[in-house]
């Protein structure tokens, strides 16, 4: 009976720990103003950010989306990526690049000061590989809607990367006239446990099944002999 319990806490504990989990990670406030004309750019990181969530171990990043609260400037002047080192490997993925042309004015694209995420994403733009609003190459950015990326592959670029690593977003103003400032900016990031762990659930969760099968055949026989 202890096994059986032992093996049933070990399989339920492993079984939440797999679930799909999606960290949230939001900025707050940044109020930073880009250098006009300036391929130099400016980076802003995660580290020492505040998560939603705990990490763990034995987590991969499964898909990624990042919002953006930028207000005044130019669409067309804006060149950004997102790159992230998870302590053995970098990688970097395109999000914008020269949006919808110099004339398109960046109104549209966010503005205001959140406090939280969900009111980040209602106030930004949010960039990811399942945006049903277009590729934010070519619309017009409306907050609050979600768009494919100028590289259109962040999943791709990030995936089976490990959990818990730091993620730096680089923006730049590539043309004179005009100023845009990045108000605030933020990632959701989803998160599936290694194979390995996966092989450990399905394990547990097979000896459990047995244990209790083994338990109930036993109870049965002993019912059998008491009538």
């Amino acid at each position: 009976m202890k096994k059986t319990f032992f093996a049933t806490g070990l399989a339920l504990a492993l079984a939440v720990t797999a679930q799909a989990t999606v960290v949230n990670w939001y900025s707050g406030s940044v109020g930073s103003a880009l250098a006009d004309n300036s391929a130099a750019g400016a980076t802003f990181n995660t580290a020492g950010g505040t998560w939603s969530g705990t990490w763990g171990s034995g987590l991969l990043v499964d898909s990624v989306s990042v919002v953006l609260n930028i207000s005044g400037g130019y669409n067309g002047d804006l060149y950004g990526y997102l790159v992230y080192n998870d302590g053995s490997a970098t990688q970097t993925a395109i999000l914008l690049n020269r949006v919808t042309g110099a004339a398109a004015p960046v109104a549209g694209f966010g503005g205001g000061v959140t406090t939280d995420f969900t009111s980040l994403q209602a106030a930004g733009v949010t960039l990811s590989d399942s945006g049903g609003s277009g590729s934010i190459q070519t619309v017009a950015a409306a907050a609050g809607n979600s768009y494919t990326t100028g590289g259109g592959n962040l999943n791709s670029t990030f995936v089976n990367m490990n959990s818990g690593g730091t993620w730096t977003l680089f923006l730049a103003d590539m043309s004179a006239g005009d100023q845009s400032t990045l108000v605030s900016w933020g990632l959701n990031v989803s998160v599936v446990p290694e194979p390995a762990t996966w092989a450990l659930i399905i394990f547990c969760a097979g000896f459990t099944v047995m244990s209790i099968a083994r338990r109930s055949r036993r109870h049965n026989k002993v019912g059998t002999i008491a009538h």
